[in-house]
Parts: structure tokens; C-alpha cells; sequence
């Protein structure tokens, strides 16, 4: 036996692909805060609300997303429902640690992910072992693929994020207990299985992707009869059911926003996005280009046509593998299930951390029987050269460029958010700001560059203004007419909502009408026209003041900071340029 094949079959191996996937992401130590980390520090460090509703972010009560409105952490043109609010109270709990243990440490705080990182990618080079058991190769190579998958690199390189990994590992283990040959024979490990499947699903959402391999191991390899099969899934099945009930009860889930859609709440606006964010995940899952693309609209109509044809030479190709391997099945079914529940919450690769788990074990499975000629492999035709180069270039994409992908996006966070500090920095602060108004004029970025003004300037001990509202998105540019001391006029080019992200506020399904007003104490905006597209491109700001009244302090978007800005004389018009958001390239 070779040293590589002995390596292969080592039982230090999962530890080993587990330290490798940890040793590339040692740079994420030194990242510090990030982006959404300040909304939760602000929380945790107990200056915002209660730590334990951490990731309820809006609750959907309209009284209070007026409020919040007044205050500028909803845009105006927020929805009234608005609610994002996640069920991921084992996750607040690590954090509740962290800020116990080390509140001003993110250095060790990053290193407790990266212990959850190293959990997830052993648990799942054990499950590989576990399964693939035809050679010690098959498991190992998966394991390595894994190991090096760029889907858990922003999970791990982002403390906001650590609840997927949390979730996953639990997802994991839980499967390890099920697919163990005792399953069926002790009641210890259905226990053990169900208790898993419970702290998976308190970590986050993302944890009900278990139960897609769950029930694909149950169809496809579990060889009990179909009432000893049905009789192994109760148990997980009742932790479903009571998270549901959890789920509903305690009002958790979305509404009123366009990038997190419940599929049950909100069944037409989650069917009208299901093409572009399969479409997107697909590709991410199965090839170098990033689901996170699927932010740029334009792009959607290739995207689609790329996706579409994937899929059908992936599909065709895979289908003798498919139709002859019970386990082949079990992978394959349990990845495509396990992407429904993330489609709620959009396209990003980092949202693959369980599919990719299926979509590994596949390709390998699918290399293997290639290279070795197995008797499911067509040896006429095509078929076997279009498949090998597949093949490769399917494996290279993974073992190579996944990696250096992976990098690539968390370099872009880290650079988004050195921009998001750099803007939030030029900020003024402190008390004489305590009885003035700021108002933003243009920020490209709403949720980065004006709600998170407060988070970010009341954890490092500064203090904000009681309101700093933000007028109109910046991405595209505007056209302002002052035409009264009091009032001014925008024109938008692109409309008020430029870009996909820029709906997170506010569904499509919520249009606005011309001659619709929202009222602030502090402004009031009227919809004055609407370009083909249905969205509003002229609006009328109306303030209870005039616009160079002491009391409002404006604040202009350029170039990555901001500026103090001047209204214009009356009757004046003048021309704010595009500025482009902290996540433009």
C-alpha cells in the first residue's frame, strides 16, 4: 500500500482537510468588524435593543417600522410589513459568549468560526467515509473538494454569518446518526439524530436542508421496508413540525421585502424569482461562476440561457450514473432538495454550504465511474469524451479556481467594508448633533451607508443624531429643482429602485401610486410620475422648514465619504452625479 493510499484511508484524514480548509482562511482573523457585525455589536454590547433578537431585524409591526422610519433605519419607501426576522437563537448564543469572553477581540472571535469551519469539514469528510465506500479514494477526494469549496468561505470569513456554519455542522452530525448502521437497531441514535436536527434548526434556517438528505438516504438507500423506513424519519420529523409551530408562532419569517420572500406568505412573489435564483444557484454549485452574479439584472437573460443549458448536457450526462446508482441518487436528490430553502433568501454562493455537500459526492462518484469505465458508463458514441471533458474541467473548477473564488469574494467583503467604516467615519458625531436632523442626500447603499450610521458610531462610544434619514438612492444619479424654501423636487433616471438590492426594503408587489404620500415628522414625500418600468422617477420632498434651517444637516454621498452639501437657490437646478456603492467592484 502507497503512502498516499494510506494517507487516503487514514482516520486523521477528516482532521487533516479540516485544518487545510482552517489554514486558508487564517488572512479572516485580522478582518475585524464587518458590515452586518455592527448591527449585532450594537446589540450585544446592549446599546441597541435586546441581544437575543439579534437577527430579528424588523418584526413586521407596522407602529414600529414607522418609528424606525422617523428615526432612519427604514428608508421612507420601506414597506409598512416590513419584516426579516430569523429563528437562529443557538446562534446568539455563541455570540453572547463571545462578547462575554472577549467583547473586544473580532481576532478571536473569527478563530471561534473557524472552529466551527473545522467541525463542518471533518463531519463531512466522516459522512463521505461513511457512504462512499467502494475505495478510500472516493471519500477522500470528496473530502478534499470540500475542504477547499468556496461556499464556506464568507460563512467563515464573517462573524454575521457564523449561524451557517453552526446549523450545518448540526445538520451534518445529525446525518452521520442516521445513516449509522445502528440507526435502525438503537433507539440512543434516533434520539441523538432528532436532538441534532433541533440544534441545526435553531442555528439557522439553512438547516432545514437536512431533511432533504434525509429523506433522500430514506428513498434511495436505506433497504428497510417502506414501513421500517417511514418509522426511522418520525422522530425527525416531530423536530420539524414543533420548529414550525416555533416558526409561525413566534412570527419569525418575511414579508414586504424583495430580496427575502416567503414561499408560504408570499407564494407569487417566491415563484416570480424562483427561475433567476435556480438558474443562479445552479451555476454557482456546478461551475465557476458565482450565484452572487445574479445581482446584476442585466444579466439575468444570459444567465438564464447559460443555466438552461447546463443543466441539460449536466442532466443528460449524469443520467446513466442516475439510473443505475442508488447512491448517486441519494446525492444527487439530496443537493437539488436542499437549495429550496435558501431560494427564499436569494442567489449567493454562500449559500451552498449544504448542496455542495450532494453536489461533491456526485462528481466524484460520476469522475470515478468515468476514468474506470464502470459498467453504467455508455462506451459508444460521444458520450465518454464529452463526459471526460466535463469531467475535468467540473474537477479543476473545484479543486482549483473554488478556492482561489472563495478568496476573491472575501477580499470584495473586506474591501466593501473598509469602504462602508471609510464613509461612516466622515460622519459627524457627538453632542451638538443631539437636536439636528442629518439627511442623507444619496446614499448608493442604503442599509451600509445610513442604517448602520448608528450601530457603527454608537459601538465605538460616539454619539449619533436622533434622526439621519436617507432621501433617495445615489446608484444611477439624480436631477434636483428646488422650487420653494421649504421643498424640492428629484428626478431619478432609473427610478427609485436601481438595482436588485435596493428592494430589500420594499417588494414590487408593494408598487407605489402617483399622487401617493408618506409622512414623516420630518419630510414628506409625494410620488409625482412613474417611468414604464412602474417605478417612481419623480418625487417631491416637502419639510416643515426651510432647507437651510440650522436644525438639518445635509450630508452629500462622493466619492466613498460624505460631505457636508448646500441646497440650491430656489428655482435652481442642479445635477448630483452616480456614485457607485460600497459592493461595486
Amino acid at each position: 500500500m502507497s503512502l498516499l493510499e494510506k494517507l487516503a484511508g487514514s482516520a486523521w484524514l477528516p482532521a487533516l482537510l479540516a485544518l487545510l480548509s482552517c489554514m486558508l482562511l487564517l488572512p479572516s482573523l485580522t478582518a475585524g468588524f464587518q458590515l452586518d457585525d455592527w448591527f449585532q455589536r450594537y446589540k450585544l454590547l446592549g446599546l441597541g435593543g435586546p441581544a437575543i433578537d439579534l437577527f430579528v431585524f424588523y418584526d413586521g409591526d407596522s407602529l414600529r417600522n414607522v418609528s424606525r422610519m422617523e428615526s432612519g433605519d427604514i428608508p421612507w419607501w420601506g414597506a409598512g410589513n416590513l419584516r426579516h426576522a430569523s429563528f437562529r437563537y443557538l446562534s446568539v448564543l455563541t455570540m453572547k459568549l463571545d462578547y462575554l469572553l472577549w467583547p473586544d477581540s473580532p481576532e478571536l472571535m473569527h478563530a471561534h468560526s473557524l472552529g466551527w469551519l473545522v467541525a463542518l469539514v471533518a463531519a463531512v469528510a466522516c459522512l463521505y467515509r461513511q457512504i462512499l465506500t467502494a475505495n478510500v479514494w472516493m471519500p477522500a477526494l470528496a473530502a478534499l473538494l470540500y475542504a477547499v469549496d468556496d461556499a464556506h468561505f464568507i460563512p467563515a470569513a464573517y462573524i454575521a454569518n457564523r449561524s451557517a456554519l453552526i446549523a450545518s455542522f448540526f445538520g451534518v452530525a445529525a446525518l452521520l446518526c442516521y445513516t449509522h448502521a445502528e440507526y435502525r437497531h438503537r433507539f440512543c441514535y434516533r434520539v441523538l439524530c432528532a436532538l441534532l436536527l433541533a440544534c441545526s434548526l435553531a442555528a439557522a434556517e439553512i438547516g432545514v436542508s437536512t431533511l432533504a438528505y434525509l429523506f433522500a438516504y430514506t428513498l434511495f438507500i436505506d433497504r428497510g421496508t417502506w414501513r421500517s423506513r417511514i418509522a426511522q424519519l418520525v422522530l425527525p420529523v416531530c423536530v420539524f413540525l414543533i420548529w414550525v409551530m416555533l416558526y409561525k408562532f413566534g412570527e419569525f419569517g418575511a414579508s414586504g421585502s424583495g430580496i427575502y420572500i416567503d414561499p408560504v406568505a408570499e407564494p407569487v412573489s417566491f415563484l416570480f424569482s424562483l427561475v433567476d435564483r435556480a438558474t443562479a444557484l445552479w451555476l454557482g454549485l456546478w461551475t465557476p461562476l458565482p450565484a452572487d452574479v445574479s445581482a446584476l439584472p442585466e444579466h439575468n437573460l444570459l444567465l438564464r440561457f447559460l443555466g438552461g443549458w447546463h443543466a441539460l448536457v449536466w442532466t443528460a450526462l449524469a443520467y446513466p450514473l442516475l439510473a443505475r446508482d442508488p447512491v448517486a441518487r441519494f446525492w444527487f436528490a439530496g443537493s437539488a432538495l436542499s437549495l429550496l430553502p435558501v431560494l427564499a433568501a436569494g442567489a449567493q454562493n454562500r449559500l451552498l454550504l449544504f448542496a455542495g455537500i450532494g453536489a461533491i459526492g456526485f462528481l466524484v462518484q460520476w469522475v470515478f465511474g468515468i476514468v474506470r469505465k464502470a459498467d453504467w458508463a455508455p462506451s459508444n458514441g460521444l458520450w465518454r469524451p464529452l463526459a471526460l471533458g466535463v469531467a475535468t474541467l467540473t474537477l479543476l473548477s473545484h479543486l482549483l479556481l473554488a478556492p482561489l473564488e472563495g478568496l476573491l469574494l472575501v477580499e470584495f467583503q473586506n474591501r466593501s467594508s473598509s469602504r462602508m467604516a471609510g464613509a461612516i467615519d466622515s460622519v459627524p458625531s457627538g453632542a451638538l448633533l443631539r437636536d439636528r436632523n442629518v439627511l442623507i442626500l444619496n446614499a448608493p447603499d442604503y442599509v451600509y451607508l445610513v442604517s448602520a450610521i448608528r450601530p457603527r458610531q454608537g459601538s465605538e462610544g460616539l454619539e449619533s443624531a436622533e434622526r439621519i434619514i436617507g432621501i433617495a438612492p445615489g446608484e444611477a444619479g439624480m436631477t434636483l429643482r428646488r422650487d420653494t424654501p421649504c421643498s424640492f423636487e428629484i428626478s431619478l433616471p432609473l427610478g427609485l429602485f436601481p438595482t436588485v438590492y435596493s428592494r430589500y426594503f420594499r417588494s414590487s408587489n408593494l408598487p407605489f401610486q402617483v399622487g401617493q404620500s408618506v409622512e414623516l415628522s420630518t419630510l414628506t414625500a409625494s410620488i409625482v410620475s412613474k417611468n414604464a418600468n412602474g417605478e417612481p422617477d419623480r418625487i417631491r420632498y416637502e419639510f416643515g422648514m426651510p432647507l437651510d434651517d440650522p436644525s438639518l444637516l445635509w450630508l452629500e454621498y462622493v466619492e466613498g465619504e460624505f460631505v457636508k452639501w448646500v441646497p440650491p437657490l430656489i428655482g435652481q437646478q442642479i445635477l448630483i452625479s452616480a456614485q457607485p456603492g460600497i459592493f461595486d467592484w
